[in-house]
């Protein structure tokens, strides 16, 4: 396969809203299972935020320029404004990324 391969993540939501969000597109049986095991997606939460995960990908760009993971696109889950304004901000390079936290935080 040669394809160019877009990563797809979740945009800048709430995990709140990310889960209410997911009720409302019926997939309640993934939720009860979520539910049953509500101390290991709380781990997962909070070892993996959505600014590692991005923070990966470019590190990965940068590293590997010919890979075939050329784009990321974001999944707005009904945040699309959110989304929307906190990318542009990152295209206007109004973020600094903190090294230590790997955490991402908009300057403007």
């Amino acid at each position: 396969i040669d394809l160019p391969i877009h990563v797809g993540m979740a945009g800048r939501v709430p995990l709140k809203e990310l889960l209410l969000y997911a009720v409302r597109c019926g997939i309640s049986a993934s939720m009860r299972m979520l539910r049953s095991k509500t101390s290991a997606l709380l781990e997962q939460i909070r070892s993996t935020s959505m600014d590692k995960l991005i923070l990966a990908f470019a590190d990965h760009r940068l590293r590997h320029p010919a890979s075939r993971l050329v784009r990321a696109h974001f999944f707005a889950f009904g945040s699309a404004e959110r989304t929307v304004r906190w990318l542009n901000s990152v295209l206007s390079g109004q973020f600094e990324i903190d090294p230590d936290r790997l955490t991402i935080t908009l300057t403007d």
